[in-house]
């Protein structure tokens, strides 16, 4: 679960951006694209303990 009150966590994207090669054929190249992301919790009230 994610908090929706604001300020409980911080959302970072990653300076690692990567392309890479899936497949191709005659007419087509299929790439795809990568990049790390984390989310860092900022306060203990963000967490919710589950039973």
């Amino acid at each position: 679960m994610v908090s929706l009150r604001g300020g409980d966590s911080l959302f970072e994207v990653g300076q690692d951006l990567s392309v890479g090669y899936d497949t191709h054929d005659a007419e087509q190249v299929q790439i795809y694209l990568e990049e790390s992301f984390t989310f860092h919790i900022a306060t203990p009230e963000a967490v919710v303990a589950l039973p």
